[in-house]
């Protein structure tokens, strides 16, 4: 019998999750996107982003956006506003809000 095939990890397969380091590492890169945005807003408010637009920026699944997210939300920079729709994002560069 054939072995099955070694199964990619990443955005190409979403079934598949992306290791922790990576999920650290999408969390970093989502928390400068929220930088981008304040600075563009000229906002220290926290803005906000849908998962679907996470998805599509970063090309990521939706669960690894998802874990991404509650990272940010331990560290105190993410809380859900509609969950499983939208999160406020706060930067680094601001007090995390409570």
């Amino acid at each position: 019998m054939p072995s099955p095939p070694k199964i990619p990890s990443g955005p190409s397969n979403p079934n598949y999750p992306a290791r922790e380091d990576q999920v650290q590492q999408l969390a970093e890169a989502i928390l400068d996107y929220a930088r981008m945005l304040q600075e563009h807003y000229c906002t220290v408010l926290p803005v906000t982003v849908r998962i679907g637009e996470l998805v599509r920026r970063f090309d990521e699944n939706r669960h690894d956006v998802i874990r991404a997210l509650v990272v940010l939300k331990h560290q105190g920079h993410a809380m859900p506003r509609i969950p499983g729709v939208e999160w406020k994002l706060q930067s680094y560069d601001t007090p995390p809000h409570s």
